[in-house]
């Protein structure tokens, strides 16, 4: 049994962020909250507006829950934009697709053409899911969910930095 709760737009320090709250557990069911600590990028203090967007998809490519946004960031520094949010994903680890993904999408705003644009993504794949830090690499846009032509950003060696907490509810 699927329970969806819509929660409505938050507004945080004036910057739109749709971060869902822990979701309503099943039984028996293992659960992934992520902490997004920092991505390296090397034009990191140029970029205007940073947020990341999450989302769970499947191996086609389809939402297996609704996207969320971190609030866009100020802090950042030569090689870095720190984040420092808690992303609770919405689905049970049982019920994801073993071929999908957790999809970490860094957008921004580009003032020239007064549009949010994707400047990169990483992947956190099921079998990397363990307790504890993590680095994922980041890819060139745009966007591929079916992971067939994935090129890395740059060659110098900048992550995102994530980490891992698993819950597991009560069996009763």
């Amino acid at each position: 049994m699927c329970i969806y709760v819509i929660i409505p737009l938050i507004c945080l320090d004036e910057s739109i962020s749709t971060l869902q709250p822990e979701p309503i557990q099943e039984r028996g069911m293992s659960y992934l909250s992520v902490r997004i600590e920092k991505i390296g990028l090397k034009d990191a203090q140029s970029l205007v507006d940073p947020s990341i967007t999450i989302c769970a998809k499947n191996r086609k490519g389809f939402n297996l829950s609704l996207p969320q946004s971190t609030p866009i960031t100020g802090k950042r520094d030569v090689c870095y934009i720190w984040v420092d949010k808690t992303v609770h994903i919405q689905n049970s680890l049982n019920s994801l697709d073993k071929e999908g993904g957790i999809y970490f999408i860094l957008q921004h705003y580009k003032q020239k053409v007064s549009k949010i644009s994707t400047k990169c993504f990483s992947i956190l794949e099921l079998d990397e899911i363990e307790e504890g830090p993590i680095a994922l690499e980041i890819y060139k846009k745009p966007v591929e969910y079916k992971k067939k032509k994935l090129s890395l950003l740059s060659v110098k060696p900048l992550y995102l930095h994530l980490t891992l907490h698993l819950t597991r509810s009560a069996e009763q």
